[in-house]
């Protein structure tokens, strides 16, 4: 067993996090856009890196995925998510690791990690997460994954209706501090990330020999807007806290 380099600081809030998934900023944009992203994934093997309590795992099954790992570097929430998978029985094989260690687990056909590389610790971190999510992959496989948005809203209270808030300096430093801080958990979650810029995605993505690199903004589903309304969306769909990043391995 590896030894993670994230920690588990998440471990008190496995079964919060878990309970996050019908939230709406989750179910109704965030997880259709991401299947959107992904497109037809029917039969394919897909390693799920920064799996958490095993949302995005499950999400993945449920549209047709023929075998899911989840990869995570927190044991709280592997234990969350394992218990889920004993009552649900989804056939997902749950490993305690990080991305940058991704590489013991392929070929997969499809990497994904939804807000894993805010966590890179610099540059390097950043580069060593893109070369794990390669070595994972057979060749032409996809890495997709959600990324802080470079360009996310100044005004910490932005995100407020949608259940957290994004404090950060903003001097414009690549790898600049932000902390995200919601009362939604139980305790309150506020955790450390690093923005980086888009520049820096991509050179690291490219360094790791992922080409077809693309950038999506995520919009909310149409069951989203008959639910909250668009009134509700607008703020977050004129500047997303969050933009999904794919890119294909050579």
């Amino acid at each position: 067993m590896n030894n993670p380099k994230i920690g588990d600081r998440f471990a008190a809030y496995g079964e919060t996090y878990a309970q996050s998934e019908q939230l709406p900023l989750r179910k109704h944009l965030e997880a259709p856009s991401f299947l959107s992203a992904l497109g037809d994934i029917d039969g394919l093997s897909v390693l799920d890196a920064g799996c958490g309590s095993g949302f995005y795992a499950r999400t993945l099954v449920r549209a047709g995925a023929g075998t899911v790992t989840g990869l995570d570097p927190s044991e709280g929430m592997l234990a969350v998510a394992e218990q889920l998978e004993r009552t649900e029985t989804d056939g997902i094989a749950y490993v305690l690791g990080d991305l940058a260690d991704a590489g013991r687990l392929g070929p997969v056909d499809i990497v994904t990690a939804v807000y894993v590389l805010p966590y890179a610790t610099s540059l390097e971190h950043l580069e060593a997460m893109c070369r794990g999510a390669a070595a994972a992959l057979r060749p032409g496989g996809r890495f997709v994954t959600f990324a802080v948005n470079p360009e996310f809203a100044r005004d910490p209270d932005w995100y407020a209706p949608y259940g957290f808030a994004l404090h950060c300096a903003h001097t414009g430093q690549e790898g600049e501090p932000v902390t995200l801080v919601s009362e939604l958990f139980d305790p309150p979650l506020e955790v450390g990330l690093r923005r980086w810029s888009r520049q820096a995605h991509e050179n690291a993505l490219r360094s790791a020999a992922f080409d077809d690199i693309t950038w999506t903004r995520p919009t909310p589903s149409a069951a989203g807007l008959a639910e909250m309304g668009p009134e509700f969306w607008a703020p977050y769909t004129e500047v997303p806290h969050a933009l999904i990043l794919t890119g294909r391995r050579s």
